[in-house]
Formats: C-alpha cells, structure tokens, sequence
C-alpha cells in the first residue's frame, strides 16, 4: 500500500470518527471533490493542506501519515518545515508547532547542511522543552550549540536562553544565571535582533521572579517593556506584563498588577494564544476577589472558563470553576457553592483539585456549624495540597481557614493556621 493510500483511508477512517462529511472536512480548506479523491488515494495534498486538514481532524500530520515510508522529503519541504515551526515557537503558539515537528519524522536529518541542521536542533530542544521532556531538551539544546558555534555565532543568544530555562526547570539556577548571562552578552554583541535582546531580558525577569526577587525582575522586565515600546517591536509584550502582573501581586501592589494584566490582554487578544489570554482572566478574577470586587472577579472568571469549554481544556476548566466556589463561599453563598462543589465533583480530579474541592466543602460545613466535619475536610485538604508542593497556595488556604475560623470563635485552631501559614512564608 504507498503513503497516498494510506494517508487517504486515515483522513477517512478519522473523519467519520468525528462524524464530519467530507463538505466539513473539506470547508475553507479544498474543494469535496479533493477530499474524496484523497480518501480514495488519488492525489497527493500539499505539506500546507495536510497541515491544516490534519487540525480539522485534530491529530497531527504524523497520524496522518503514519508509516515508515517517506512522505514527499525534499528540502524545499524540509525548509518550509523549520521556517513554519520557527514561527509558531516565536509566536508562542506551541500547539501547532508541537503537531507539525511530529513530520519531521519523515526526512534523512543526517544529511542536512549545517544551517539546517543547526535550526532543527534548536527546534527539537524547544520542543522537548514544551513537552515538558527537560532531559532531552537539554541534549538537542547543547546539540545545537555545538552546532550554531561552528556556522553562526549570532544564532547563539537564543540557544543560550533556551539553555538557560531547560537548566532553570531542572533546578540548576548557576547554569540558568551563567547561560542567560551569555545570551545578554550576545544579544549586545548582535544587537539588530530586537527580538533576541528582549527575549532574554524576560529571561532574566521571570528567573528573578522564581526566585522572589520580586524588584530585580521589575527591572528586567520593564527594561524588554521599555525596548519594546521603543522600537515598536512589541515582542512578548502580553507575557511581559503577565510576568509583571506577578511580580506586584506578590509585593501585594494589587492595584498595579491589575493594570499589568489588563495590559495583558489587550496583546493577547491580538494573537493566537488562548490559554494565556484565558489565564489572564483567571488571575484578575483572583485580584479582583482579593480586593473585595465578587462581581468583577465572577465576570473574569466566567470569561476564563468560556475559553477552556472551547478548547476542551477540562483541567483548567475546573481551575476556573473552583475559583468561582472560592467566591461564593467566601461571600457566605452556601446554595450556590453547593451547587459549584456537586459541579466540580463530576470531573476527573488532580490532588491539588481534590484538596481545593475539601478546602471548599470544609468552609462551607464551618458556616453551617458543623465544625468537627469542617475541621476533619481541612485536615484532608490539608494533606492533598501538601503533596502538591505549593508553598504559595498552602499559605493562602492555611490564612483564609484561620480568618474563618477566628471569625466564628475558634481562636485556639484559628492560631494553629495562622502559624502555619507564617511557616510557609
């Protein structure tokens, strides 16, 4: 059976999986009379029209193809790959750069030149490194550096930078510090790549964040802000003021965070990325709830959801809507966050999930007096959200429990949280 073949009773065999006719898989895309000839093995489509017919299907061009045969491998093709993937890494939109390096599969890398060899390499370290595969992400990334040292010594800032988030995540912050270090010395070095110069100010800024230094990484991120603006690149400007959105919130400058992550939203509404632009909703629902504003924090937080439903992104989804039974249990609303926790219990739960979801059931057991229940679900919160390893979020649950509880006379375990909680700080 050859590749158009088997390409064509895949893209068959998922699209009536989905219950899509052809005119469905076909719309905005090709003609039906293509994808029927396709379905039957009689044409070959494009590497662009694969692409996009494989995200209708939602699978990636891999699936698709699904066969040790080479599927067209030329080096047009082989360029017209890495520039695509470049561009949605720069972008930030990974999910299509992580679906469309899966066709990488199907070329002879080891008879790439040097210039493509250099970017593949990079490429599949900052994939690893999206998938959250850091060993591997470090091995393509010194690959690559090995590599870019030898044909293009510009290209070195941003195999430094990636070098230094890989180490970051693996908890090796002097490598982080000495890579990123090289990468600012580079970017001035070859300073016409904006780009590259602010990339690795935010670097910097979000390292400093991670370790709480929160005013050093204000510095390194209004510096790329500042950049930016003076070029009008605008490169990363959302994620920049997401970052800086942190910073104030953790110095408790809440009024200022907010007008970061409005910020935010305004670049992320401009481009592709959802979920930030969803995660930004999430956390002005978060500030607004802090400063006491339950009406704007449900609207951010009602937005937030609407775009997980719509991404099927069923693990924020219910971030969001424990959130939400936040609101309603903090403002005494014992009905409605009932009727959110009965809600939230329909879904597969994580253990920082499950431990919010007793958080809940406990604070709302306190308000209705039932204190030794209340008390045992905080125990059992207590010990999932433990296990999750957020320092920050245990700090926040151990106060609201000891406000609650002082709030209904029992000061003896009320002082019990408080005084975890300024363990945990």
């Amino acid at each position: 059976m050859d590749i158009n073949t088997k390409i064509g009773l895949k893209t068959k065999e998922m699209r009536k999986n989905l219950g899509l006719t052809q005119n469905d898989l076909a719309e905005g895309i090709v003609s039906r009379s293509f994808i029927s000839q396709l379905e039957k093995g009689k044409v070959s489509p494009s590497l662009d029209t694969l692409e996009k017919i494989a995200m209708r299907l939602n699978c990636t061009i891999g699936t698709l193809v699904d066969s040790k045969e080479q599927y067209n491998p030329n080096s047009n093709d082989l360029v017209n790959i890495l520039e695509r993937i470049e561009k949605y890494i720069v972008e930030m939109n990974f999910d299509k750069a992580i679906a469309l390096e899966v066709s990488l599969s199907s070329f002879e890398i080891d008879s790439l030149d040097r210039e493509l060899l250099s970017k593949y390499l990079w490429i599949k370290g900052t994939i690893f490194f999206e998938k959250k595969e850091y060993i591997d992400a470090k091995i393509y990334s010194l690959k690559a550096l090995e590599s870019y040292k030898l044909y293009n010594e510009a290209e070195l800032v941003k195999i430094y930078n990636l070098l230094g988030k890989v180490n970051f995540k693996l908890g090796e912050f002097n490598e982080a510090i000495t890579f990123f270090s090289k990468a600012q010395y580079f970017s001035q070095k070859y300073s016409a790549n904006i780009n590259l110069r602010i990339e690795t100010l935010f670097n910097f800024g979000v390292l400093h964040a991670h370790a709480k230094e929160y005013m050093t990484a204000i510095y390194y991120l209004s510096e790329a802000e500042k950049l930016n603006l003076n070029t009008e690149t605008l490169y990363k400007m959302g994620e920049i003021y997401m970052a800086l959105g942190v910073c104030y919130k953790n110095i408790n400058n809440l009024a200022k965070s907010v007008k970061q992550y409005e910020k935010a939203l305004i670049y992320f509404n401009l481009g592709e990325n959802n979920k930030l632009y969803a995660g930004v909703f999430i956390n002005l629902g978060y500030l607004y709830r802090k400063m006491g504003d339950y009406i704007s924090s449900n609207e951010y937080l009602c937005k937030a959801i609407d775009i997980y439903i719509k991404l099927n992104e069923k693990t924020l989804l219910v971030d969001g809507e424990i959130e939400i039974g936040k609101n309603h249990a903090f403002q005494h609303e014992i009905v409605a966050a009932k009727s959110r926790i009965s809600k939230i219990s329909k879904y597969q739960l994580n253990n920082k999930q499950m431990g919010l979801l007793f958080f809940l059931r406990g604070y709302i057991n306190i308000l209705e007096e039932k204190y030794e229940r209340g008390i045992k679900l905080f125990e059992e919160s207590e010990n999932l959200l433990c296990e999750n390893e957020n320092p920050e979020l245990l700090n926040e649950i151990y106060n609201e429990i000891a406000i609650l509880l002082a709030n209904y006379g029992f000061y003896k375990d009320a002082s019990s949280y408080f005084q975890k909680a300024k363990n945990k700080n």
